[in-house]
């Protein structure tokens, strides 16, 4: 394998495959430095219109339940470690069609605020359990 940056293979498989452990370790030291991760977040946000239009969609919906600046932070944190990541280890970055990305984000947009709280505590849950390294990286 090729190593990205010292320390970091590629896993062109992520998000579908968590990160090595090794990965990690190496991330999570790369996550707590905000200038690379604002600037890989940036950078795989031009490269992928569904986060660039994901990203605020769950922000925007998260408001709908959750008033505490802190946790909308913490929140926008790890959507933005999770995107650097991605850019990172060369993962798979999500080309979806702009229409069927769209109809997604509109349909969260305009869930129920109890539905949204599901929507979002049980893609938190499977985030944890599916991907249990990057989900360490990213709430370290």
């Amino acid at each position: 394998m090729t190593e990205l940056i010292t320390g970091i293979t590629s896993q062109s498989n992520f998000p579908r495959e968590d990160l090595t452990d090794a990965n990690a370790d190496v991330l999570e030291l790369l996550m707590a430095n905000e200038q690379i991760l604002d600037t890989s977040h940036e950078a795989v946000e031009q490269m992928s219109w569904i986060f660039r239009v994901g990203h605020p969609t769950i922000l925007h919906s998260a408001k709908k339940i959750h008033d505490d600046s802190s946790r909308l932070s913490a929140l926008d944190h790890g959507v933005k470690s999770f995107e650097a990541i991605t850019a990172m280890v060369c993962g798979e970055i999500a080309v979806a069609d702009i229409l069927s990305t769209n109809r997604e984000a509109s349909r969260l947009l305009h869930l129920e605020p109890n539905l949204t709280g599901n929507y979002l505590d049980e893609a938190m849950e499977d985030f944890q359990q599916e991907t249990p390294y990057t989900a360490e990286v990213v709430w370290f």
